[in-house]
């Protein structure tokens, strides 16, 4: 299996797959436990997009017998097995041991998928944001359509990610825009183009 050459955006119309049909892709429980470890020990301390304690919850509840999964939360586990599977196989091929070759771009896809199956051009959430910049680790390329969308959910502002909004996702709704910022500018220097952020953009980081 490949990766389409437009992803995470490819076959937009294609959200026919069901969550069980996602679900079914993941490796068993022990193996997903080995891969957010190798992803918390190296990009999860880089980037701080992920905040430990509140996956650790929101992973015992998806594990749950019965529990609703929704699709941003499911595509950001995704992304974080396939980014862990990574890092693994690059510790197990300079170790000797066996690798999962074809696992990171499998789940990279169900992450894919899982967008597929989200409003995330007509109403993003802070999940969708968390999972296209991770899929930006992934695949360069994404950070104009990060930063907009970013934008567009008033990250940027003062204005709160929902109506009640909790203490963990003001931190967390901080964290994803400086790590939007982050990348736009990296891109921005790599490219030689100009930033598509404003400086007044900027203030919410101060």
């Amino acid at each position: 299996m490949s990766l389409s050459i437009n992803f995470p955006l490819g076959n937009l119309n294609d959200a026919t797959i069901t969550v069980e049909e996602l679900l079914s892709q993941l490796p068993r429980r022990s193996i997903q436990r080995v891969f957010i470890s190798y992803f918390m020990e190296t990009i999860g301390k880089t980037y701080h997009i992920v905040d430990e304690a509140a996956y650790e919850r929101e992973l015992r509840a998806f594990w749950m017998p019965g529990s609703v999964t929704p699709e941003d939360w499911l595509g950001v586990h995704f992304v974080i097995l396939s980014l862990g599977c990574q890092v693994y196989n690059h510790h197990a091929f300079r170790t000797g041991q066996d690798i999962y070759e074809a696992l990171p771009v499998r789940l990279l896809r169900g992450a894919e998928l899982c967008l597929k199956r989200t409003p995330f051009l007509f109403h993003a959430s802070l999940n969708i944001i968390k999972m296209l910049s991770l899929m930006v680790i992934a695949k360069q390329g994404l950070t104009g359509l990060i930063a907009r969308l970013a934008t567009s959910m008033g990250l940027h502002t003062d204005v709160p990610v929902s109506d009640e909004p909790t203490p963990y996702e003001e931190k967390m709704k901080r964290r994803v825009w400086t790590l939007a910022v982050y990348m736009e500018m990296k891109q921005s220097l790599v490219c030689g183009m100009p930033l598509l952020l404003r400086s007044s953009d900027m203030a919410a980081l101060l």
